[in-house]
């Protein structure tokens, strides 16, 4: 999911960059038409067109920005998780692995003793 996130971002800021190049380009090239207010339909073709070719640019530079970042902040967060062991009580009767402090399995209602030797570690 994360790698689609980059993907999206990279199309996104292509294809605004594409579209608001052209756009501006039409609008530099084109001396039959004054670019003022009243817009020809033309006119107004291409200025929409670059107005949306300057928001897909921002959306796809933050969206990149954004995978750029969740990625430096998850490479230094992630543990592996066979390192991590958590202890815990085992019912007697159904083997269900409970928390410490349970007094009680919740499955079957057998009493557990947490002094005893029931502890394993989940994996």
């Amino acid at each position: 999911m994360k790698k689609l996130t980059g993907i999206i971002g990279v199309l996104m800021t292509f294809i605004g960059f594409i579209t608001f190049l052209t756009a501006q380009m039409t609008i530099s090239e084109d001396n039959y038409y004054t670019w003022t207010k009243p817009y020809t339909p033309f006119e107004a073709r291409y200025i929409t067109m670059k107005t949306i070719g300057i928001i897909l640019l921002i959306i796809g530079i933050l969206d990149l920005i954004l995978y750029i970042a969740s990625h430096i902040y998850t490479s230094k967060t992630e543990v592996d998780a066979n390192s991590i062991k958590i202890t815990s009580n085992v019912c007697p009767s159904c083997g269900l692995q409970v928390s410490k402090g349970t007094k009680i399995c919740p499955k079957c209602k057998t009493p557990i003793n947490s002094n005893s030797n029931s502890n394993a570690q989940w994996r």
